[in-house]
């Protein structure tokens, strides 16, 4: 089942309080919240388990927030994300030397989304508020940047 179907089917129920329909959900969006977690934090030692508890709790916090879910005028996607991202910006300081820590946010975010995460074009804009013809746009940028900035130095010896 995708996320799409899942949350098509589980978001009502769960809204409800039914503890399946939760469960169901959980499990829709927790891969999307761990990957995004574990490329904004990166790894320890060859672990992501600080990522993980980092995703782990981002994601309890979905779930605490889910009743107030109804009274927001936007996606479900757009509403996980904007947890996930909240929880991680209050935990994280930049990993020194890191590619992706030389973009502005809104690159970094895009290119985690599209390349990490796995999100459709339309998936991103939804998730971060932008229309897909600017997640497009956000991504041509963004990755011009990463060649330009990993770049090696060709010296003349």
């Amino acid at each position: 089942m995708t996320y799409r179907e899942a949350l098509r089917t589980n978001l009502p129920a769960a809204l409800g309080g039914d503890p399946r329909a939760v469960e169901r959900l959980l499990a829709a969006f927790r891969p999307i919240v761990g990957r995004y977690c574990r490329a904004r934090l990166g790894g320890d030692g060859g672990t992501f388990l600080a990522a993980d508890e980092i995703a782990q709790r981002a994601c309890l916090s979905v779930l605490a927030a889910l009743p107030r879910y109804p009274d927001q005028s936007r996606p479900f996607l757009a509403f996980v994300y904007d947890i996930a991202a909240a929880t991680v910006d209050g935990v994280a300081g930049p990993r020194p030397g890191h590619p992706l820590d030389r973009l502005p946010a809104a690159q970094r975010d895009v290119v985690i989304l599209r390349t990490v995460v796995g999100l459709s074009t339309e998936e991103t804009a939804e998730a971060i508020g932008m229309s897909p013809a600017g997640v497009r746009l956000t991504q041509h940028r963004a990755l011009a940047r990463l060649r330009a900035v990993t770049k090696p130095e060709s010296g003349t010896g």
